[in-house]
């Protein structure tokens, strides 16, 4: 993996307007180390091929006023792509993975401390689909988020969890059908022969 990179640029422009970035002279003292006033600290990092394979360009942060602040951000970009390049959620610093249950005996320990109830990991995974589809989040869009393979399988799962998802549906139907003006008799039985 890249091992980045820490350096000073400013917004001064030559007599042409443009800018001067590194290349400007205040950037560095007569010694040849860099000017305590002049410039903000910035880091750059080569970051890995996309999925595709694809050579992605640097990643490029700055605004950091001292280089050890600029060396932080740096450490925790590499730390984030040395987790991403283990292919796991959860792993030790250095990148192997740590036992599934060592994880959900950590959350559960976790939730006694904050007072929750007894609840699995995997149980947040069904309340927030659970949560999306009370808000009214399409079927396809929760089903992707999941990673199901078919909605027909998260519809099976989950449209039996909150009756008021039927419901809503039937209201909207029935707004749809019906017009906005007779909302007001949603809940209510009315015949369609008249």
């Amino acid at each position: 993996m890249a091992e980045g990179r820490t350096f000073k640029r400013c917004s001064c422009r030559n007599s042409d307007g443009k800018a001067l970035g590194q290349k400007c002279p205040k950037l560095r003292r007569a010694d040849g180390g860099w000017s305590y006033r002049h410039g903000i600290w910035n880091y750059q990092i080569e970051l890995p091929p996309g999925p595709d394979g694809k050579r992605r360009g640097p990643l490029r942060r700055g605004g950091f006023a001292t280089q050890d602040a600029a060396k932080d951000g740096l450490g925790q970009v590499r730390d984030l792509l040395a987790l991403a390049d283990s292919g796991f959620v959860f792993t030790h610093p250095d990148g192997n993975r740590l036992h599934p249950q060592h994880i959900s005996d950590q959350f559960l320990w976790l939730a006694c401390l904050a007072g929750l109830p007894p609840v699995r990991l995997h149980d947040l995974r069904h309340g927030a689909a659970s949560l999306m589809l009370a808000a009214g989040v399409e079927m396809k869009v929760v089903q992707e988020t999941l990673g199901h393979t078919s909605s027909a399988f998260t519809a099976d799962t989950y449209t039996s969890v909150y009756p008021q998802v039927a419901t809503a549906a039937a209201e909207k139907t029935a707004a749809l059908l019906f017009g906005k003006q007779d909302q007001a008799q949603l809940g209510q039985v009315i015949s369609l022969r008249s």
